[in-house]
């Protein structure tokens, strides 16, 4: 299986564990204007895009808005267990090597799931720290961000919708903070 998948998997993971700890949807996350709800709704949009991707290769419509996903407070632990279940199924059968056309070019599956990979692992620290949680990612999904981060240009990383201007992590930021200080994301204490 290729890298993206794999830390995909292992994000699935990370983001059922991190979102079962979450005792306060309505907290405000470091994703300016969105509440730990709505990076869920993120997440399960998100993962939406991955089933159909991996798939039929028809992104199209699937939701990423959290208004649009319609995630609450009371729905979002199952509808995340249904998508997470559907993302595994999906990547079980998929065929990585198959090329597919998406907003960010042609390519096969495998490289296209780069994008959503890293997005999970950002959106779990999102919920974690929402909830007031120090959270540091395993070793290889941040070894794993920090390598896609790494690749993409400085003028495409910082334009609008993508990340903020880098901040100043707190002098005893971990690696994991230091990664999403480095994304634009405030690290809060």
């Amino acid at each position: 299986m290729d890298a993206p998948a794999e830390m995909l998997l292992i994000g699935l993971d990370e983001f059922t564990d991190t979102l079962a700890r979450v005792t306060d949807p309505e907290a405000p996350s470091p994703c300016e204007g969105w509440r730990a709800v709505d990076v869920a709704g993120h997440v399960v949009g998100t993962m939406g895009k991955v089933v159909a991707l991996v798939s039929d290769g028809e992104v199209g419509d699937s939701p990423t808005d959290p208004e649009q996903v319609g995630l609450t407070p009371v729905t979002m632990m199952a509808r995340w267990g249904e998508r997470a279940e559907q993302v595994r199924n999906a990547l079980a059968v998929a065929d990585l090597d198959v090329e597919r056309q998406t907003s960010y070019g042609r390519g096969p599956v495998g490289r296209q799931l780069l994008l959503p990979a890293s997005d999970l692992a950002i959106h779990i620290w999102d919920l974690a720290a929402s909830q007031g949680e120090r959270r540091e990612l395993p070793q290889e999904l941040r070894d794993f961000l920090r390598a896609g981060v790494e690749r993409i240009p400085p003028e495409r990383m910082r334009a609008p919708g993508m990340f903020g201007p880098e901040t100043t992590p707190p002098a005893d930021a971990n690696d994991t903070e230091q990664i999403m200080a480095f994304l634009g994301r405030t690290v809060p204490r």
